[in-house]
């Protein structure tokens, strides 16, 4: 089980209401929310970003 939606398996239904609940976006994530990023910083508009860790979580904090 995780928080993106994928063709490998789904999440439960009460689960994935729950992390959707519990998400600041209400949403489970989809792969083309880890793919935006990727095109992001491919192109010349992060030409400045160096060293970054970006989280893609929809908000949730994860320890």
């Amino acid at each position: 089980m995780g928080c993106v939606q994928s063709a490998r398996g789904s999440t439960p239904d009460a689960a994935r209401k729950g992390f959707e609940a519990a998400a600041p976006v209400k949403r489970q994530g989809v792969p083309e929310d880890a793919a935006n990023l990727v095109l992001f910083l491919a192109c010349d508009d992060s030409a400045f970003i160096t060293g970054a860790n970006i989280d893609i979580n929809g908000g949730m904090l994860f320890s």
